[in-house]
């Protein structure tokens, strides 16, 4: 909606503007805020996605009007010019794509705030929920930029000229070091913010916005507030901007390796044998290495690209990455720091590599690093902590490539977990084939399936990939449960001889990018030849004496025959050359019971109810395959795909149905073991194997937006209604 003009009146009554100063405005939209800020002097620089409105403020303002995404304003501008205000109404609930986003607002806001100068002030009409207790880490991330310093609540019949009555916040920020005091308050019309306005606008400061320094991911600083939403005014406190100093990740090499004692026949105790971190904290939890690994060391990093090596210290000093973590970073980028040996060309199909020294325009290739930590050791910690070290040393652009879509969760986790913003990590999902990607720097999100897929027009995934990272892409190149690539050399032993689709995809944007820094992660890693066929980047094969084999397929042969043992072989050799790491979570002191629920005779009673139950469909599902053709009158089948496919939906939802039911039945026997053990002062970890999330997914699909969740129970009864197995 756009700005009523009394509204916009009173933000730049907010923002304070001074002649002469520029002024952003990142979705102008029809120009409310913008009229008020020419009017005061200012130099506009306005930013509109939609064309109509880009060409309507063209004719009224003059001069360029940017059309890009205000999610990614500060990546996407191409000016150099540092706004000293911006005023912003952002979305409050569509991204550019129209897909809903409730984070909209903030992620605008987020953006803007990297592109205010230092000393600025940013005035923005904000949706409700965008305070510290509904929306807690976005308003840390702002926090981490930006000093709040004003939140007005306004009344939704501001809008309702408009055709709307939603409330809104106009909220005041400044990025400014120093602490202060964010005024809060719910008002019941415009005229009683002006007092609340003139206020904050007489504390601008008037220093001038020194040039535009280095962007990092931010500390994110929590705002605590017991003052309720709706209240009349009060008081928050904001915190003191953290100091998020970026210091070398220093170590001191050791020349005789850390000798990691046995606690078993099986594992022994894990430390960084080869180097010691300065500051650092040991893993929260113990950490083992099998024996055979703990046999050997790798070797001492060298002292190459060693000045790349920073990170904010907080993170080294409060163990937000452990000692092992480091290890790994340190490791990894001494790795990235080395090539393979000789000159490369690409064969047509785009999936192996010929050596070709004499060739002018071959390519040299950069090594790769295989991290293959068990759960629980923080792997995606670990990517992001690489990512985060790139970030930092200039190559603000990766990709992290996963197995679900859903991980995306995860990766955020991760990446926020270390002061980035959730705005760095976009799904690439969110384009479709057939467009660019316009995220200038950022973290690029890719399934497997998506990078093996292709658009409707023919343009491939993987085309679309490297158009975004560019021809000299340097950045962290990250697959994510690596082993999805599995069987991308095929077999020579007559079972999975053909390559898979997914795994080809995987090895064509390795080799598409040849200066980017591969990282390997799956826990699985050496387990199996066909999890290691894909890891192109390590110099397991290659034409010359440097290479242990000629070719991947060899190489492929030679493991399979050689069995598991060879496979440990091979994993310790790549530790020795500093491309291999492989720790577990040490279990040692664990002790394992088995809690026993007996089932009462009424449980029992519906057991058998819904076993008849399933029976009678199972029956009418013979007749219903009849009735369509798919079985003839003697039971025969005339279809036997569609046979099998509606017996394997029939099964696996009868499946869950009663993995269902019997977790519900334990749940009373569950529950009674937790209280005894918190009783007794104990904390209890529960795994949650199924959480029905798919269920309530469809559930809420069905409803209109404007409906609410009167029966939020999700029993057994929803699969045999539904038909559809659960896929959670």
């Amino acid at each position: 909606f756009s700005t009523p003009l009394p509204f916009a009146a009173l933000v730049l009554r907010a923002a304070a503007i001074r002649e002469g100063e520029t002024v952003l405005e990142p979705s102008a939209g029809t120009g409310a805020l913008a009229t008020f800020a020419a009017r005061a002097g200012a130099t506009l620089l306005l930013n509109e996605i939609d064309p109509f409105r880009q060409r309507l403020l063209r004719a009224v303002f003059g001069g360029e009007v940017t059309g890009h995404d205000g999610e990614h304003i500060d990546d996407l501008l191409q000016s150099t010019v540092l706004p000293d205000v911006v005023v912003m109404n952002p979305p409050f609930a569509s991204s550019v794509d129209r897909s809903r986003d409730k984070h909209i607002a903030a992620k605008h806001l987020v953006a803007a705030a990297k592109r205010l100068a230092p000393g600025g002030r940013l005035v923005a009409i904000m949706p409700p929920g965008f305070t510290p207790e509904r929306d807690a880490a976005h308003w840390s991330r702002a926090c981490g930029l930006l000093t709040p310093r004003l939140a007005l609540t306004m009344p939704g019949q501001v809008y309702r000229k408009l055709g709307t009555s939603v409330e809104t916040q106009l909220m005041v920020f400044d990025k400014v070091q120093e602490g202060g005091e964010m005024i809060r308050a719910t008002l019941f019309d415009l005229d009683e913010a002006l007092p609340f306005v003139d206020a904050v606008a007489a504390t601008r400061t008037e220093m001038s916005p020194a040039q535009r320094v280095e962007a990092i991911p931010h500390a994110r600083p929590t705002v605590r507030s017991s003052v309720p939403r709706k209240t009349a005014a009060g008081v928050i406190t904001a915190p003191t901007a953290r100091a998020n100093a970026v210091r070398p990740l220093s170590f001191t090499s050791l020349q005789t390796p850390r000798n990691n004692m046995p606690i078993s026949d099986i594992y022994a105790r894990y430390r960084p044998q080869r180097i010691e971190i300065a500051d650092a904290q040991e893993h929260p939890t113990p950490l083992v290495e099998s024996i055979a690994m703990a046999s050997v060391a790798p070797p001492m990093p060298s002292n190459t690209g060693r000045d790349d090596l920073r990170l904010p210290a907080r993170l080294i000093e409060e163990g937000h990455l452990s000692e092992a973590q480091l290890e790994t970073i340190i490791m990894a980028h001494d790795a990235h720091g080395r090539d393979l040996p000789g000159r490369f060309a690409i064969d047509d199909d785009q999936t192996k590599l010929t050596r070709a020294d004499d060739d002018p325009d071959a390519r040299a290739y950069r090594l790769g690093y295989f991290l293959g930590d068990g759960t629980g050791c923080g792997k995606g910690r670990e990517c992001a902590g690489l990512i985060l070290v790139n970030w930092l040393a200039g190559r603000r652009k990766a990709i992290w490539v996963s197995k679900s879509a859903t991980l995306i969760e995860d990766a955020i986790r991760d990446w926020t977990d270390l002061g980035g913003s959730p705005a760095d990590i976009q799904p690439l999902s969110k384009w479709k084939p057939d467009q660019p990607v316009p995220m200038g720097d950022g973290i690029l999100f890719v399934t497997y399936a998506t990078l093996r897929s292709a658009g409707k027009c023919g343009t491939t995934r993987l085309s679309q990939i490297l158009d975004w990272m560019g021809e000299d892409f340097e950045g962290v190149l990250a697959f994510d449960e690596a082993h999805a690539m599995q069987n991308a050399a095929g077999s020579e032993q007559g079972r999975g001889g053909k390559p898979s689709q997914q795994g080809l995809a995987g090895l064509r944007l390795q080799l598409a990018a040849p200066r980017a820094r591969v990282f390997y992660i799956s826990a699985t890693g050496a387990t199996s030849v066909h999890n290691l066929a894909y890891a192109a980047r390590l110099g397991l094969w290659g034409q010359g004496p440097e290479y242990p084999f000629p070719s991947r397929e060899s190489f492929v042969s030679a493991m399979e025959a050689g069995g598991v043992a060879a496979m440990e072989v091979v994993a310790r050799d790549l530790k020795t050359l500093g491309l291999y790491t492989a720790r577990a979570l040490s279990f040692d002191g664990v002790e394992y019971d088995v809690l026993e629920h007996a089932l009462t005779p009424a449980q029992i009673e519906v057991y058998d109810a819904y076993a008849g139950a399933f029976r009678t469909i199972h029956h009418n599902l013979e007749a219903a395959l009849t009735a369509t053709g798919v079985n003839d009158a003697s039971g025969e089948t005339n279809a036997s795909a569609a046979r099998a496919s509606a017996k394997s939906r029939f099964e696996s939802t009868k499946q869950r149905f009663f993995n269902h039911l019997l977790m519900g039945m334990k749940a009373p026997s569950i529950i009674r073991a937790i209280e005894d053990d918190l009783a007794a002062g104990k904390a209890c970890v529960i795994q949650v194997v199924s959480t029905g999330e798919s269920l309530l997914k469809r559930r809420l699909e069905t409803m209109d937006p404007e409906d609410e969740l009167v029966e939020g129970a999700l029993t057994p009864r929803d699969y045999v209604l539904s038909g559809v197995p659960d896929n959670t």
